[in-house]
């Protein structure tokens, strides 16, 4: 139900008809007043209107009638003000009265008036329509606004304590070795709102759960689930980037390469699929991870967490009362205000109380009276308004209807218009504000409040009302982005309605009243939608919100775009960003009024100077079009430009002159300088282009500011000291080297270029002054600073009273000395050093390339530890005792010293908890705090260093040592206080020869790398290990270019966690210990580079977890190891799908160190065969015959390849080969022998046959196919003789049996299957003994998989509507795709009852991505793709479903799998359509058919049981050769000799099959020319076509089925014979349902001709016949869709489900006629 918020449009035209720019536009004055007055007259009513919006039909229209006439109005007024500043800035030059003059003549009011007068009396007449409904006056309540809580930003959980501490265990909680899987699923259940994606967010985010888990990734599933899209989605998660649009494979190895070995948490909210196939082919490629990795769903379905959880399922309940009544405290009073208003709170307690604990509605229900004032207010809705929505099925959707029916109309449309996004899609706030400007849904009342600020209270507003969730803030605590939750989301489509679409790939959604449009997918060149698109014709918004390309692709064509440009002229949103383009359309200029244009992330070199009409721009984004040169000269004009967005455009080489006047510029992210005498200066922007524009806020980037000519004057003109709204300053300057620098010059341009005292973030890269302006220390709220790249400079201002600064970065100031040249001393002049004025917010401190840098103050001595501050413990008590104190930043997180040699003190910094990395630095700066710290604490005789927690660093999480050369060993005692060190890197240490017994006391240590070490000797493992065992944490450990390393130590046996373990460069290593193969929970180990290392362990294979081994440049012996390894892997892959990726990889790196590796070649081909990538795998075989010779399994296997192929010709010569290597390969003989009957080379056929009978006597199948070549060469006594001994050896052999039958009763008839006996003219008995061998052969088959019989459901009747259990229907076939069976029942499995039917359709074939198949899978409630599973478990499937009836949609045709219903999954079994004749089997209980075709006197051939479907049956098939027998075609050859200029049409057969059918016609006196053969076509073009013809001839032995549905919907009469079998009957079913079939019925041969040579001869008999079919085709039962599904269900489902559960004994079931 889509709602209509009209009053705040009528509010804007108010407005702006009585502006003054549009008052001055001539001719229309008069109109423009009465237009005003209509609208004006209907504003008061409309709020009134827009409540009472459900309660009239009437209502909804006229509101809709209305909403158009003013968006059109809108429009044209719109239209007015833009040709007014057109005209204004034409006339910029001209005089006063000139501009007056013209103004006065202006024709464009005279040529308005008439639309404006059309609008104004379209208007007058919908608002007297509303004098019926008796409107009342009402305006927008003016209330004051509530001062918002920071705590509803916050995202916390009230409750649920045991629920967060349960689920967090089991997510810590490392799995068993025991467990096969290494990833665990845990689920989380309950009902709509009851706080299970909150739950999961909390759990998400928890700091533990950040620590424990390498990888994590959130995903919102909701009802569509798609594993491409599934898994293409958790890939983009993953890497915070949407990727290019790939195919399946390629994001498969993404998705492995990123999850491998890696212990991940992926959280998949909101879960609905049911699908077990799906669902474990999903979970199949999840399995990846190392062992401990979790999968948290969230799911309201119980059969989701049951089907999904590998361990028990947490399921919520409703929120305990006092836990709901604090939340809705939370969410419903202001400070303060809660003990103040007794009243109040006491009707609050009795909503929650009424509402029984559902966080979201009360979190809902607290937003809303959040902003109500008064008592009387909350009385209202606990009386009127709780009542009505208690009283509602869902009463939590009811509760956010509410809720948006409380909002002011500004805020519904703003709520409404995100219905565009996806759902879970990350909202960027401040996009959303500028869309929102775009369709000019922000109004101020304040003239000096931009509309920016009103936008972001709008989004507050929207927010504090618990619209919008999961908000991020940037630094300065600005929301930067959110999400909705999907209720919201699901009620922003439903209030949105057809007004705002997210479209299909396919467009289909598009009707003619969408105003804004997005499109959830990636648009590319098919462009499937854009046809669909143009049936909107009045598109405002045309969206992209999830678009992503691959780079320098091209994925909308220039035509496409020019084509919506051109059709939708009112668009104020065109979003075409990411889309390759290289060019702009040149008819852009046509969209005057557009107000937002995003063509960023496109390949645009220049944008046309056209852009410039574009006079209500607000909003243009460029960002990251790398290749932009420049922007439009006449920029100027666009005098609406709000946003310019320029970032990342790296070739911009200036900016144009006139970009100063844009006053209205609030974003502007570039400005480049270019100083080119070769150019026209005057169209060259300078830095003065600056000077007004004022408003600028966000962040402003300046390029090249040393092409400045004038320094001093040209910054002072950029007035920045003015922009007091600028957050981030960005200052540039570039150069080839330092020499060129001028000193003063950029010393005078930093002078200038002083910002506004409010500055949050300074970056200075390259510039050459040798000291920085005082102005920086002006920069009180300063929280940012960075100075790189200034090789020039030596003195920076005291930085340490900026006590706002939480980041310093000093980078590549190659000739700075000291950070502060004076005030040292006083530093260290008192005992108690100040701790909150040294820097008391900083958190980052990096110092990078400084060579020269020696100290923090240029007046405390640096020298050695006479004149310093030692580093020795007697030297630091000497400073104690002399009161020489160094100062510590309170607050530092990250400390990052790199390349800094001279510096030899500093600050200390003991309370650092993120990260230190020392690279090239001196070990000083580290003692400097280690010791230090630790001595005050202590008398002067003790240890200066404890084991207390509190000592120095022991809340550090990471530590790198780099090339530190005085580092010798890690002293015990610092590592003693390193408890929470998480991370330890040591690399280029050249003395290090030690890691000491202190490394036990890291007990958090989880990443442990030494690299590049030459002095370490970990072999050397002093005592039993002990300092080993103390890391009880270790996960991965990296151990790179250690030369004395041998072995590895043995105490790291104890490690048990390992996880990951890489040894490299490690020359001198010769073994690994047998105990490696202890690490149970290792699953990836890398050996590279360690020459002398000959062998693995024995024990490797025991790795249950070890997922990926890469051992690189090793001996030769390796390659085998490989090979094992993937032995291994390929034979578990019957278990677990999964690793036979990793069999790949192991066979891969097996040839990766022998080419030549004939199994590892072998092996890989089998795979691949395994597969069905023939390509592939005929590759890798062709490859090891290349290698090697005398295998012929790849010979055997290759020809297998070839003769599917058609390549008969090479798999020939392939079993020639494997029958040199083994003369005895009865098998290869008996293959080559099919290969030669095939291609028609019978006598070389029997002779394979025989010899491979000689070899193998026992061969039943060489039996069989000796005499099926026998028979094709007419013996027929050899060939009944060989069939003997076939059925002799193999009794269960269905083809023998028919073919020994037909052998045995009709000598040479073909090869004859069921689906063939149907049509030949054979008993019908023998046709139904035919079908039941072929059923027996189906049950053998089942009967192998060995399945226990199923339960199937209770034989209870069916409820019909109200009950509470519905009838499950299940449909299996393989056509659904382009078939006819899809084309016929397409919509049937949509037109069920839903109340009372639910239908399941079980697809055996893959997916053609055709439109019968898509329509096929929208139109069933539950479509299950079961192509890729094996038969038992589609069965498994079907009988977990619950099917009540399970109906077989293809018999004995092509794709069939009958051997599924052989094992009974469910309690009936019907079939129906696919095959027209009785399937002889036992587990077949209804053959669904009509009285016609399948009379009760003929119901002793039917195996089945026969439901009577009323008026038709119909099935479908194409007329083909074995439909035709010589009597049908003697009789067509009389007619035509009978019939003056006749004709026959007839589908085209094989060559060969033509020349005889023509031959045989000229012998019997018909003109070659009087047969005609045709393709078959489309099934469009084949309607159109067969109503071309006059008369349709039907063939008797096999009637027209879809056919004949084509012909006769085409309007074409028919002549049709019934015989006695199904298949003989149904033309005329077909007739009989369109209530004509007397007179196209017939009853023998004779009257057959005679019928069709009557009609063809008396044309005005046919042509009545021919407009009777007309006439009834859409009344007639035959195309009544509807009315056959529903005898469907009343004849076969509910009456004959209650009877068959009984099993009833009649032979037929008839529906009731309707």
């Amino acid at each position: 139900m889509a709602e209509i918020v009209i009053s705040v449009i009528a509010q804007v035209i108010s407005s702006n008809l009585a502006s003054d720019t549009i008052q001055q536009i001539g001719n229309v004055e008069e109109e423009l007043r009465r237009l005003q007055v209509a609208v004006s007259r209907i504003q008061p009513r409309l709020l009134d209107a827009e409540e009472r919006f459900t309660q009239s039909y009437e209502i909804k229209v006229w509101l809709g009638k209305l909403k158009d006439a003013f968006d059109d109005t809108d429009d044209l007024v719109d239209d007015f003000f833009t040709e007014s500043q057109r005209r204004e800035l034409m006339n910029r030059n001209r005089n006063a009265k000139e501009v007056r003059v013209f103004l006065n003549k202006l024709s464009y009011g005279f040529r308005s008036f008439h639309k404006f007068k059309a609008l104004r009396e379209r208007i007058e007449a919908i608002v007297y329509e509303a004098d019926k409904f008796q409107f009342n006056n009402r305006f927008p309540e003016k209330k004051e606004r509530r001062e918002s809580h920071s705590s509803v930003c916050e995202v916390e959980i009230i409750g649920r304590e045991n629920e967060k501490n349960e689920i967090i265990d089991v997510l810590m909680k490392m799995d068993n070795v025991e467990v096969t899987e290494n990833v665990s699923i845990v689920p989380i259940l309950g009902s709509a709102g009851v706080g299970k994606t909150t739950l999961a967010q909390f759990l998400y985010n928890h700091e533990i759960i950040k620590k424990h888990f390498e990888l994590r990734i959130w995903m919102c599933v909701s009802e569509y689930f798609d594993l491409k899209m599934i898994v293409e989605e958790i890939v983009d998660s993953a890497n915070g980037e949407r990727s290019e649009d790939l195919e399946l494979n390629s994001v498969l190895i993404r998705l492995r390469a990123m999850m491998d070995g890696k212990r991940f948490l992926l959280v998949l909210d909101d879960v609905w699929n049911e699908d077990r196939r799906k669902w474990f082919s999903l979970k199949e490629l999840l399995m990846g991870g190392a062992r401990g990795s979790k999968i948290l769903t969230t799911t309201r379905n119980k059969g989701v967490a049951d089907l999904m959880g590998t361990v028990p399922v947490f399921e919520l309940g409703p929120l305990a009362y006092n836990d709901s009544l604090a939340l809705f405290k939370k969410m419903a009073f202001g400070e303060g205000e809660e003990m103040k208003n007794q009243a109040i709170e006491c009707i609050g307690k009795e909503i929650v109380q009424k509402y029984a604990g559902v966080p979201l509605a009360i979190r809902t229900i607290g937003s809303l009276l959040y902003f109500k004032n008064l008592e009387g207010d909350w009385l209202k809705f606990q009386q009127d308004e709780l009542p009505k929505i208690l009283q509602q099925e869902n009463d939590v959707s009811s509760i956010l209807k509410l809720c948006y029916d409380h909002l002011p109309s500004h805020l519904k449309q703003c709520f409404a218009y995100c219905r565009l996004f996806p759902k879970d899609h990350e909202i960027d706030v401040h996009g959303l504000i500028k869309l929102w400007m775009g369709q000019g849904f922000l109004m101020s009342s304040n003239s000096d409040q931009c509309l920016e600020d009103v936008g972001y209270e709008y989004f507050m507003d929207l927010f504090h009302r618990s619209f919008f969730q999961e908000v991020e803030k940037d630094e300065w605590g600005i929301i930067r982005s959110c999400k909705m939750q999907n209720r919201m989301h699901d009620l922003a489509v439903l209030v949105a309605g057809v007004v705002s679409c997210a479209s299909n790939s396919n467009g289909g959604n598009i009707n003619e009243r969408v105003r804004h449009v997005s499109f959830d997918f990636n648009l590319d060149l098919s462009q499937q939608f854009v046809s669909h698109l143009f049936k909107a014709k009045r598109i405002r918004t045309f969206l992209l919100p999830s678009q992503s390309r691959l780079p320098h692709e091209e994925k909308f064509s220039k035509s496409t775009c020019n084509a919506i440009i051109s059709k939708f002229r009112c668009l104020r949103v065109l979003d075409l960003h990411d889309l390759g383009m290289k060019a702009v359309p040149g008819n852009l200029h046509k969209l005057k009024r557009l107000r937002y244009l995003d063509l960023s992330k496109n390949e645009i070199k220049r944008l046309p100077s056209s852009i410039t009409s574009l006079l209500n721009l607000q909003t243009l984004k460029l960002s990251n079009c790398d290749v932009l040169e420049e922007l439009p000269k006449d920029i100027n004009k666009l005098v609406s430009l709000r946003h310019l967005e320029i970032d990342g455009c790296d070739k911009l080489a200036q900016m144009p002159s006139g970009l100063g006047q844009l006053t209205n510029l609030q974003i502007l992210s570039l400005f480049v300088l270019r100083n080119d005498r070769r150019s026209d200066c005057r169209q060259i922007g300078k830095l003065s282009e600056l000077k007004r524009l004022n408003n600028l806020s966000g962040g402003l980037e300046i390029l090249h500011l040393e092409q400045l000519t004038d320094a001093t004057s040209e910054t002072k003109n950029a007035n920045l000291k003015e922009k007091q709204h600028l957050r981030t300053l960005n200052l540039r300057w570039y150069r080839q080297d330092d020499d060129g620098a001028d000193v003063h010059s950029d010393e005078k341009s930093l002078e200038g270029l002083q910002p506004h005292r409010n500055l949050k973030v300074l970056w200075v890269i390259g510039y050459g002054g040798m000291k920085f302006s005082s102005w920086l220390s002006s920069l009180i709220y300063l929280v940012k600073f960075s100075l790189c790249n200034c090789l020039k400079f030596q003195h920076l201002p005291p930085l340490d009273q900026l006590s706002f600064l939480k980041i310093l970065k000093l980078q590549r100031l190659h000739a700075l000395e000291y950070i502060t040249d004076g005030g040292g001393k006083d530093k260290f002049s008192s005992s108690a050093p100040s701790m909150t004025t040294f820097f008391p917010s900083l958190k980052e401190l990096i110092l990078w390339d400084c060579p020269n840098l020696k100290g923090w103050w240029r007046d405390v001595p640096v020298g050695d530890d006479n004149t310093a501050i030692g580093t020795t413990q007697a030297s630091i008590m000497a400073h104690h005792q002399q009161n020489l104190l160094l100062p510590s930043f309170p607050c530092l997180s990250k400390l990052e010293i790199q390349y800094c040699p001279m510096l030899n003190s500093m600050p200390l910094y003991p309370h650092l908890d993120e990260q230190l990395i020392l690279s090239r630095a001196r070990l000083k700066l580290l003692q400097q705090t280690m010791w230090y710290m630790a001595a005050p604490a202590m008398p002067v005789y003790s240890s200066p260093m404890s084991s207390s927690s509190s000592g120095p660093l022991s809340n550090l999480k990471s530590l790198t040592l780099s090339g530190i050369k005085e580092l010798e060993c890690l002293p015990d005692l610092w590592l003693q206080n390193l408890t929470s060190l998480e991370r330890l890197n040591v690399s280029e240490c050249p003395r290090l020869i030690s890691l000491s017994q202190g490394i036990q006391h890291l007990t958090s240590l989880i990443y442990l790398d030494i690299r590049d070490c030459g002095e370490l000797d970990l072999s050397n493992d002093e005592g039993d290990g002990m300092r080993w065992k103390g890391l009880r944490s270790l996960c991965s450990l990296t151990i790179w270019g250690i030369p004395k390393l041998v072995c590895l130590p043995n105490g790291l046996q104890h490690v048990t966690p390992l996880e990951k373990l890489r040894i490299l460069n490690c020359p001198n290593l010769i073994s690994l210990a047998e105990w490696t193969s202890s690490f149970t929970s290792l699953n990836r180990l890398v050996i590279s580079k360690c020459h002398k290392l000959s062998f693995l362990p024995q024990g490797m294979s025991n790795l249950k977890s070890l997922r990926r081994l890469e051992a690189v440049k090793h001996k030769p012996t390796f390659p085998d190891a490989f090979l094992n390894l993937g032995n291994v892997y390929k034979g578990n892959a019957l278990k677990d799908i999964g690793r036979v990726d990793e069999a790949i990889r192991c066979y891969n790196q097996c040839l990766g160190l022998q080419p030549n590796h004939p199994e590892a070649l072998a092996n890989l081909g089998n795979i691949y065969m395994e597969w069905n990538m023939v390509v592939a795998a005929a590759s890798y075989y062709k490859a090891t015959l290349n290698v090697t010779t005398g295998l012929s399994a790849p010979l055997n296997n290759l020809a297998i390849i070839y003769k599917q192929q058609g390549n008969c010709a090479d798999a020939i010569s392939c079993y020639n080969e494997v029958l040199r290597i083994d003369p005895m390969a009865a098998d290869a003989l008996v293959n080559r022998g099919n290969t030669y009957k095939e291609i028609g080379r019978v006598n070389e056929a029997i002779q394979d046959y025989v010899h491979a009978v000689s070899i193998r006597p026992t061969m039943a199948e060489a039996h069989a196919n000796l005499a099926s070549a026998y028979k094709e060469s007419g013996h027929v006594e050899a060939a009944v003789k060989s069939y003997k001994q076939a059925l002799l050896l193999r009794s269960d052999f269905p083809e023998a049996t028919c073919n020994l039958l037909h052998s045995l009763q009709m000598s040479v008839l073909p090869s004859v299957q069921p689906f063939h006996a149907i049509a030949y003219p054979i008993d019908p008995l023998l046709a139904l003994e035919i079908s039941r061998k072929y059923a027996a052969h189906c049950s053998l088959i089942a009967s192998r998989f060995a399945l226990p019989p199923f339960n199937h459901p209770a034989p209870n009747p069916i409820k019909r509507v109200g009950g509470n259990e519905r009838l499950r229907v299940g449909y299996v076939s393989s056509d659904f795709g382009n078939h006819p069976l899809s084309h016929l029942m397409g919509s049937v499995f949509g037109m069920h009852n839903g109340e009372n039917v639910e239908v399941f359709c079980y697809a055996l074939s893959p997916n053609d991505d055709t439109e019968w198949r898509q329509r096929t899978q929208s139109e069933a409630e539950h479509f299950v793709d079961v192509s890729a599973m094996t038969s038992d478990m589609i069965a498994k499937t079907i009988n977990e479903d619950k099917i009540h009836i399970l109906v077989n949609l293809n018999g004995y045709t092509k794709g069939a799998r009958n051997e599924i219903f052989a094992m009974q999954p469910a309690p009936i079994q019907v079939s129906y359509m696919g095959f027209p004749g009785t399937t002889g089997a036992t587990d077949i209980d209804y053959l669904v058919t009509d009285e016609f075709v399948s009379p009760l006197c003929f119901s002793h051939i039917y195996s089945e049981k026969l439901v009577h479907l009323p008026h038709c049956y119909f099935v479908n098939d194409y007329k083909q050769l074995y439909k035709m027998d010589p009597e049908i075609f003697d009789t067509w050859c009389n007619i035509l000799k009978r019939v003056p200029n006749s004709a026959l049409w007839l589908l085209r057969f094989p060559a060969a099959g033509e020349m005889r059918l023509r031959t045989y016609a000229v012998a019997q006196g018909v003109q070659p020319d009087q047969i005609i053969f045709t393709d078959v076509a489309m099934k469009g073009e084949h309607i159109r076509r067969s109503g071309l013809a006059d008369l349709f001839l039907d063939t008797p032995l096999c009637n027209a089925h879809t056919t004949g549905t084509d012909i006769l919907w085409a309007g074409l009469p028919m002549v049709t014979l019934p015989l006695e079998k199904m298949a003989t009957r149904v033309a005329g079913s077909l007739c009989l349902a369109t209530g004509l079939g007397e007179e196209m019925i017939v009853s023998s041969m004779k009257e057959y001709e005679e019928k069709a040579v009557s009609l063809a001869l008396n044309r005005p008999k046919l042509q009545a016949l021919t407009n009777k079919l007309k006439a009834v085709r859409m009344t007639c039962p035959l195309f009544d869709t509807k009315r056959w599904v529903r005898n469907l269900e009343r004849g076969v489902f509910h009456q004959n489900v209650e009877r068959a559960l009984l099993r009833p004994e009649s032979p037929a079931f008839q529906s009731h006629r309707k």
